[in-house]
């Protein structure tokens, strides 16, 4: 005997992050014109739940830094919802950096909402919420500015900016929000000597 669709089942999903949905059947009972009841095999079968989240941009110079200057990295959000809240967690790698200040850019500059940001064991941790309601509205624009200056005794090579996964965008009733972010490098140090090479004739 050949499998049927019998039904068609639709349904809503709803998840904070992508994952993955086991749907099975229990209980089910198919009888014959009798009224006789068939043996019955339960079945699952999976459903794969994406999410539309926020992505999170971080974007830093491409010019080296050297130990005791400074700089500057830019924190950019794409929301495909509303965000009322907003809790960064960045980390520098190895730890590098110590935070002037983060400044206020057009996604959240003009809103009813405050900002404030702290660096707790080498992280920088930036809070912004309105307590009248604002909200980021749906769009792609600047967050932050973060300037910070490079650690005397910071390791000469790259090191990478990042978010953790305590970083937490909200909605309008205070749930987490689904997000990805990416990573920006910066190269830490400069030469102290520089050499060039200089032909003088034909064969030196």
């Amino acid at each position: 005997i050949k499998p049927n669709d019998t039904f068609l089942i639709t349904f809503a999903a709803s998840a904070g992050e992508p994952t993955i949905v086991a749907l099975c059947t229990s209980g089910e009972t198919v009888s014959d014109q009798l009224g006789s009841g068939y043996i019955i095999d339960g079945g699952c079968g999976t459903v794969n739940i994406d999410v539309e989240g926020i992505d999170i941009t971080l974007d830093a110079t491409d010019d080296p830094i050297d130990q005791g200057g400074s700089g500057e990295i830019v924190v950019s959000i794409s929301n495909p919802y509303p965000v009322y809240g907003i809790e960064l967690h960045l980390s520098d790698t190895p730890e590098a950096i110590t935070v002037v200040d983060v400044v206020s850019e057009s996604g959240v500059d003009g809103l009813d909402g405050t900002l404030s940001f702290s660096e707790v064991n080498g992280e920088l941790i930036v809070l912004w919420f309105s307590l009248t309601g604002q909200y980021i509205p749906v769009g792609s624009a600047p967050l932050f500015n973060v300037a910070y200056t490079v650690n005397d005794d910071a390791p000469n090579g790259d090191m990478v900016f990042g978010l953790s996964d305590a970083t937490t965008f909200s909605d309008a009733e205070g749930n987490a929000m689904y997000w990805n972010a990416g990573t920006a490098t910066i190269s830490v140090g400069l030469p102290d000597v520089f050499l060039s090479l200089e032909q003088i004739s034909d064969n030196q």
